[in-house]
């Protein structure tokens, strides 16, 4: 009998870490989430996938640890847009771990991407100079239909 996670499994493990990243997000939605706070949440999230994904490299499952990482790596590159630094970092990480032909090699590579990621998470955001202004965005249920800006009001 083979101790591999079978593909809804992993599927599983993904979809409980995205609905821990979201769930977060709902209960704070009555206030904004400070960068540091997401920073942290991101760290402790990452510190689990870390761990999960060398438990299933460990079992011999190495395209299952591969994939969770990359999973998680895309997700969390999507989450940190007030750190373009990190998101390049990311996006090096896996081109690199693409260009390996096995597939040891890139499960390997992303997982050491993770170490340093949650490494470089725990320094504060450095601001660009030409970075792109974050603006808060509203729920969709939250948002008043505005008109556009520059443009007077009908009577």
């Amino acid at each position: 009998m083979s101790t591999y996670l079978t593909a809804p499994r992993l599927t599983t493990s993904f979809i409980l870490m995205i609905a821990c990243l979201w769930t977060s997000a709902v209960v704070a939605q009555d206030k904004p989430l400070a960068v540091r706070e997401l920073d942290k949440q991101l760290f402790d999230v990452l510190k689990d996938v870390h761990n999960r994904g060398a438990d299933l490299f460990n079992a011999g499952d190495a395209i299952g640890s591969y994939r969770l990482f990359e999973g998680a790596l895309r997700t969390a590159r999507a989450a940190l847009a007030h750190r373009p630094a990190e998101q390049r970092f990311i996006d090096g990480c896996l081109a690199e771990a693409e260009k390996k032909r096995l597939i040891t090699q890139k499960a390997f590579i992303l997982h050491e991407t993770i170490d340093q990621l949650r490494t470089r998470l725990r320094a504060p955001a450095i601001a660009e100079p030409n970075a792109p202004e974050l603006l808060p965005v509203l729920p969709r249920e939250n948002r008043e239909i505005l008109p556009p800006p520059n443009k007077p009001l009908d009577p």
